[in-house]
């Protein structure tokens, strides 16, 4: 069984002094091609959507696929997620403060972990986790590249208050308002979707594997309600994604909450490549569907392409 480790993070997050993430490190299976793939989920999962539990199929774990291609895979439960530290307040927890804590935890477990030191860092988000992904690559420049699955530049603006939908032109104002948008949007910290680990649009969809949505139900957990708010939001991060320097994959599915971006290269204009992959038949969890085998596999030709084994 992997060991849990209690990453600290050095900074004091609402009630709690010293607020703590929790990682697993999973080593490669094959020839180690020094490479660490730091993965964050979206918004209603845990950690372990990157190793879904489905018993007698290894086939929907990302973490089991990129393993046997060399990868070391760590995963994070988000604070406020999981086994990580949750303060009592959880509108505390805003998109920028969840990165600055990824980061802050990054750069302890390279410290400390003997496993990591010295591997390249390729930062993996899905949903929400690429939002932080992103803006944790603007603030931080944690990665040597990035991989957002499910995340779009659109956002859901027909879930927005008409109130919000009037400031959207004011990215500033948002910003000073986020929090109590979010307190007006979803009242509590901690908001739970109910039904949103099974098969319908949210997570999985016709098309999804019913193996794979049982294991979905079991790593399903609460929201974080800043950052869900946030990801709503259209076009809110695309001066971030303007400012990226480093390489760029965005995989999602052509039946995904979001919709790829048909200029990918113009919203990620400082970015060296950039690579936009739209999986058939694939909704908004890409692990839940027949298309996970070529994902998993594009995402290991991908990285091995831009840093090939020396």
């Amino acid at each position: 069984m992997t060991e849990v480790l209690r990453v600290p993070t050095a900074m004091a997050v609402g009630n709690i002094e010293n607020l703590h993430v929790a990682a697993e490190i999973h080593q490669p299976t094959a020839t180690d091609r020094g490479i660490a793939l730091i993965c964050l989920p979206g918004g209603g999962m845990n950690r372990q959507f990157y190793d879904l539990p489905v018993p007698g199929d290894d086939s929907f774990s990302f973490v089991k696929a990129m393993c046997a291609q060399g990868f070391t895979c760590v995963l994070l439960d988000h604070p406020g997620v999981g086994e990580s530290d949750q303060p009592e307040d959880g509108f505390v927890l805003t998109p920028l403060l969840i990165a600055q804590l990824h980061a802050a935890a990054l750069s302890w477990l390279k410290t400390h972990v003997a496993a990591l030191r010295g591997l390249r860092s390729i930062g993996v988000g899905h949903s929400m986790g690429a939002m932080i992904t992103l803006i944790q690559q603007h603030q931080h420049a944690s990665h040597e590249g990035i991989v957002l699955l499910g995340f779009g530049f659109e956002g859901l603006p027909q879930y927005l208050h008409p109130k919000v939908q009037a400031l959207l032109d004011d990215r500033a104002a948002l910003e000073a308002q986020s929090v109590g948008l979010a307190r007006k949007f979803f009242r509590v910290g901690y908001p739970v979707i109910r039904g949103g680990g099974g098969g319908g649009g949210i997570y999985g969809g016709e098309t999804a594997e019913r193996a794979g949505i049982e294991g979905i139900k079991a790593v399903s957990t609460h929201l974080l309600a800043v950052p869900a708010f946030m990801s709503m939001l259209p076009h809110h991060w695309d001066p971030m994604a303007a400012r990226i320097d480093v390489p760029v994959l965005v995989a999602l599915g052509d039946k995904d909450l979001v919709k790829a971006p048909d200029n990918a290269g113009q919203i990620f204009s400082h970015s060296p490549a950039v690579e936009v992959m739209v999986l058939p038949e694939t909704g908004h969890s890409q692990f839940l569907f027949a298309s996970r085998r070529d994902l998993f596999a594009r995402i290991g030709h991908w990285v091995h392409d831009l840093w090939p084994m020396t």
